[in-house]
């Protein structure tokens, strides 16, 4: 029988290599070396490696660890963590870059699965944005070549998911009325050579998303991946 790793295993040793990727050592390849893990101040189930070399971390609620929800910021030359504002709703959200190396935080749990969040890691601030149309856990985030960035999928509670893909962009959100559809939570998708964003899993049959205009989807010719 396969054994299956138990998901919280797996994000904190996802968290302790982007803990060792950051370390300066790795600079040079010829440097490296693995640490022993260390303690942490809440579970890091959300991490991102900023510009600076910081990781930027937060997890979700858990009655048992009264500072669960806080965000927190690792600094891995003077290994210390500090500790950020306090966000109920974050676990599930989506995230990834803009251009400016700002991070961009779509959706999550409760209330705050149709917000929408910036963070400016030159200043160390966040800063709330326009509500998404609906509510969106586990939504996927795809960076575009031209600095805009799709926000596609989510669940939107009660057995739900929302089907309409959006469009952050310098003016506010740009709605792809034309391509509605329930694509899988999570899901995996990139932006192709071509311009549109494929989405490659976790289903057999892979998409095309045009996202100009009103977007459109188109049938992927190539091989998917599939997960059980």
């Amino acid at each position: 029988m396969e054994e299956k790793i138990p998901m919280m295993s797996t994000l904190l040793w996802m968290f302790i290599f982007l803990v060792l990727l950051a370390s300066p050592a790795l600079a040079d390849p010829l440097l490296g070396s693995w640490e022993q893990p260390h303690a942490t101040p809440t579970l890091p189930v959300h991490f991102s490696v900023l510009p600076n070399g910081k990781l930027l971390l937060w997890s979700r609620e858990m009655p048992s660890h009264e500072q669960s929800e806080y965000t927190y910021l690792f600094n891995p030359v003077t290994g210390t963590y500090t500790r950020g504002p306090y966000f109920p709703d974050l676990f599930c959200s989506g995230h990834a870059f803009l251009p400016n190396g700002s991070l961009l935080v779509a959706g999550g749990v409760g209330t705050g699965a149709g917000s929408f969040m910036g963070y400016a890691y030159r200043t160390n601030t966040w800063i709330q944005g326009p509500t998404m149309r609906g509510y969106r856990y586990y939504p996927t985030n795809v960076p575009l070549a031209d600095g805009r960035q799709l926000i596609l999928g989510g669940g939107a509670g009660e057995g739900q998911e929302n089907p309409l893909p959006q469009i952050w962009t310098s003016e506010g959100w740009q709605n792809l009325t034309g391509a509605v559809k329930v694509v899988p939570e999570y899901a995996w998708a990139m932006q192709a050579p071509n311009g549109k964003v494929l989405m490659f899993g976790p289903k057999e049959r892979g998409l095309y998303l045009n996202v100009e205009g009103v977007g459109s989807w188109s049938p992927f010719r190539g091989t998917a991946l599939h997960v059980n």
